[in-house]
């Protein structure tokens, strides 16, 4: 059995979230009710997630809602890389839908990428030129990666296509922390 869950943690790692799955599977069959990991009965429900995501994916590539749930399954496991290829394909797929792209900007801001979050949502709003809260993203971001100029034009351009938007206030309180910048 000892074998089957280092299989299993080895898979998880690799993001072969079938294999994990099964080989847990198998471990927890094999393995006295007393002596099971509990820790592997715990996780269990994360692979299973990851296993179902990645099943969805398989059969429809072009899901970006599949692609979506295995971001956010891979993202729960903590397996930055398997996070971000999933989030990517479902950005990719969904160039208008606003939550894919904070999503991956948010896994790229949570591993230490704050240059590639200001990417994803510059991104966005290329394609999305008119949809304000793309530029409040995008001003947000690249604040935060000290890219004050990128800040000032996205938060300019916020207020332009929204002026009295939902974030409206904040991003004028943005503009005057940023200052003009000559």
């Amino acid at each position: 059995p000892t074998g089957l869950l280092q299989l299993g943690q080895s898979a998880d790692q690799s993001g072969l979230g079938a294999l994990a799955y099964s080989s847990y599977m198998k471990y927890l069959s094999l393995t006295p009710t007393g002596a099971t990991s509990v820790a592997v009965r715990a996780h269990l429900p994360i692979v299973a997630k990851i296993r179902d995501a990645q099943a969805r994916t398989t059969a429809n590539p072009k899901d970006a809602a599949a692609w979506h749930a295995l971001a956010e399954a891979f993202q729960t496991e903590q397996n930055a890389a398997g996070s971000i290829t999933a989030a990517v394909q479902a950005a990719a797929l969904a160039p208008t839908n606003i939550q894919y792209m904070v999503h991956l900007a948010t896994i790229y801001k949570e591993t230490s990428q704050p240059p590639q979050a200001v990417l994803a949502a510059a991104r966005y709003t290329k394609r999305n030129p008119k949809n304000a809260p793309g530029y409040f993203y995008l001003g947000t971001y690249a604040q935060q990666a000290g890219q004050t100029a990128v800040a000032r034009a996205a938060f300019t351009t916020y207020l332009r296509l929204a002026p009295n938007g939902s974030h409206a206030k904040s991003v004028q309180a943005s503009l005057t922390k940023l200052g003009t910048g000559t």
